[in-house]
């Protein structure tokens, strides 16, 4: 009904405060003269991605079907990277891959696959992680496309593969840079423009471990997507059963 999806969002919401929250060990006191900022405040990181996860997996196990439980997973998912709970987050991302929702949204399909992959490179499984990442690539869609090429350059990189690598990162600089998008696309080809200047200096000196500088874990934020898709005029999806 229209009242529980309802309710799904609101408690869908909550979550969403906690991962955008702030991290301050002690709170800021109000001014007399500004309103009470509602942002949620945490002592450490740590305490912010369990209040995040716990609200997350409230919401996606009370409304599994749903899409706001869907989202919620995606949320759930997110964390448990950040944590570095490799199975339980490829458990959580293949969960949202197979829903309706991921079918008919590019862009959670996108992350679900793009999590996975993370996951898989995190756990080891390099091979795995490029599965994913090609699968991501073939969805042809806009950013995700150019994250799968500068992902699977990354790793093959660090395999040794340097020129299957610096193709792939030729090919995303190229549709990068043709994009007239704002963020996150550009935020992305500066990070293919510094892996490519970092691949000619490996080349130069031979530094085969160089790639393990450029990328560190990247932390998803799932709680920026659910918040734009909550709030996105017109989408339905919170109401898929």
């Amino acid at each position: 009904t229209a009242k529980r999806a309802q309710a799904a969002t609101g408690e869908l919401v909550h979550g969403v405060a906690a991962e955008l929250g702030q991290v301050k060990e002690t709170p800021d006191k109000p001014s007399d003269d500004a309103p009470p900022d509602p942002t949620p405040t945490f002592k450490t990181y740590d305490e912010r991605r369990e209040a995040a996860l716990g609200a997350y997996q409230k919401v996606s196990q009370k409304y599994a079907s749903s899409g706001a439980g869907i989202l919620a997973k995606l949320g759930e998912a997110g964390e448990l990277l950040d944590k570095r709970d490799w199975d339980g987050a490829i458990a959580a991302f293949q969960s949202v891959r197979s829903t309706s929702l991921a079918a008919a949204d590019v862009d959670v399909r996108g992350r679900a696959i793009e999590g996975t992959a993370y996951a898989l490179e995190g756990k080891g499984d390099v091979e795995g992680a490029l599965k994913a990442l090609r699968e991501l690539e073939n969805t042809d869609a806009k950013g995700l496309k150019e994250l799968a090429l500068y992902g699977q350059a990354r790793i093959l990189f660090a395999k040794g593969d340097r020129d299957k690598a610096k193709d792939l990162l030729k090919t995303a600089r190229e549709r990068l840079h043709a994009s007239t998008e704002e963020q996150p696309q550009r935020t992305l080809a500066r990070q293919v423009d510094e892996l490519l200047r970092r691949f000619r200096l490996a080349h130069i000196s031979g530094l085969n471990s160089v790639l393990d500088r450029v990328h560190p874990l990247i932390r998803l934020r799932i709680g920026a997507l659910i918040f734009l898709v909550v709030l996105e005029p017109g989408v339905n999806c919170l109401q898929i059963r």
